[in-house]
């Protein structure tokens, strides 16, 4: 299993400091270490990694057993989103488990995967020294939409003009050219990240089976039927979606460097992950990376 993201490339010495205010309410109480993606998402994938061991496309030679962190959050903040964190939780468990099924959501479902998005926006904002992309440092393009979000989680109501979009995956079985590991990427990787061009801009979140989507700039609503968060609650049904054309490279791209990161992996680190799978072979026999395994030697990669 491979994290993939770009946070892990910000040393721990050029964290945020502790002692600035919190990030979303302002608060003067002392912030707390804050998951970049909420912890359940590491522990899921490390419960049911064959190894019990994670590793990332920075440093794939190296084993880990948590996601990023950062100073952000104050602890009554870190507590409400941990609140909203439960319940979707249960609705990720269940997705991969079931991965095709209609998902029924709450507005709490929805304020949770919001969260993510202005974490990871924040956490963007907040390290010019990433000199990321195309803002170069100045992430001044996205000040209305960071404004909205932090409203939105702060106030309620929805972020207007700024939607979120989300993507719970089924199993891929079909489709020419793609990567050979596209299920093994999808449902056992996780990764964030924000993207921009000249005059467009979003954050993405890909945790196991689901990407999730927050536009912080002007957008071609034809391109997302289907697929709008609602944060009133609402039905996801799999049935007639369209996801736009850039996601779709995205997600090549990134399950493309996921290859890239294992090809890296040393003759040493390979036996120790040999060793570690073959301790309980039914375990990993019955995992669901066995399962997203065989369907990637089943698709046609032609």
């Amino acid at each position: 299993c491979f994290i993939s993201i770009m946070s892990l490339q910000i040393p721990k010495s050029v964290l945020l400091a502790r002692n600035l205010p919190c990030a979303l309410c302002g608060s003067e109480k002392p912030r707390q270490l804050s998951h970049i993606l909420p912890a359940f998402v590491f522990k899921h994938a490390q419960i049911r990694s064959p190894t019990g061991y994670l590793r990332t496309t920075v440093a794939p030679n190296k084993r880990v057993q948590d996601g990023p962190k950062d100073y952000i959050l104050c602890r009554n903040c870190e507590q409400v989103f941990a609140e909203w964190e439960k319940p979707f939780s249960n609705i990720f468990k269940l997705h991969n488990s079931l991965r095709n099924e209609t998902i029924t959501y709450s507005r709490l479902d929805a304020l949770c995967a919001l969260s993510m998005v202005w974490r990871v926006l924040y956490n963007a904002r907040s390290h010019p020294e990433l000199n990321h992309l195309t803002f170069k440092g100045d992430y001044s393009r996205t000040d209305p939409c960071f404004s909205v979000w932090s409203a939105t989680l702060l106030n309620g109501g929805n972020p207007g003009k700024f939607p979120l979009f989300w993507i719970f995956f089924g199993d891929i079985v079909g489709g020419s050219n793609l990567p050979e590991n596209i299920n093994r990427y999808i449902f056992h990787a996780s990764d964030y990240d924000l993207m921009a061009n000249s005059n467009e801009s979003f954050v993405y979140v890909h945790i196991p089976g689901i990407f999730i989507v927050g536009m912080c700039e002007d957008y071609d609503k034809r391109e997302w039927s289907g697929l709008k968060v609602g944060f009133n609650g609402g039905r996801y049904f799999q049935e007639n979606k369209t996801v736009p054309g850039f996601i779709g490279q995205l997600i090549r791209e990134k399950a493309e460097s996921s290859l890239d990161a294992q090809s890296r992996i040393s003759s040493k680190q390979k036996n120790r992950i040999a060793e570690d799978a073959l301790r309980d072979p039914s375990k990993l026999i019955n995992s669901l990376i066995a399962r997203s395994l065989t369907q990637d030697m089943d698709l046609d990669h032609d």
